[in-house]
């Protein structure tokens, strides 16, 4: 559960409490996080078991569209960017990069906004952009 939460943390992975059994669950790592079903009712205390599992479906299928709704728009962000630098509009690209970022801080290639830093003389930023993408696993 710890590495879980760290993953979710660093958003490489999206956590979802889903409470089965009645416990005390207020003072765990994971409290502050969404529970379902809704409303931290066990699934055992629903009248109808089947209607708790299918609350939990419909909440975790809602949680995937928003993860899914964030990256597509991330990722078009970036693609915007990497347009942008094409035609050495540097200042208009670093915006679209880091507003990529600021959707997806994991967004790896979207530190390649190093290439904009370093056009626009900017190396010390541009390090630490090239830095954190290796950190996150980009090569490129």
């Amino acid at each position: 559960m710890k590495r879980a939460l760290e993953r979710h943390e660093a958003g490489t992975c999206h956590v979802i409490p889903i409470l089965v059994h009645p416990a005390y669950w207020e003072d765990e790592p994971f409290s502050h996080l969404q529970m379902l079903p809704t409303g931290a009712k066990a699934i055992t205390q629903w009248p109808d078991r089947d209607e708790a599992f299918e609350d939990v479906a419909r909440g975790m299928s809602r949680a995937i569209k928003e993860l899914l709704v964030s990256l597509k728009t991330s990722e078009k962000l970036f693609e915007e960017g990497e347009k942008l630098f094409d035609l050495k509009r540097y200042e208009e690209a670093l915006v679209a990069y880091d507003q990529a970022i600021r959707l997806d801080p994991n967004l790896a290639f979207a530190y390649n906004k190093g290439d904009v830093l370093d056009a626009l003389k900017r190396p010390k930023e541009a390090k630490h952009a090239y830095e954190k993408a290796r950190e996150l696993g980009y090569n490129g």
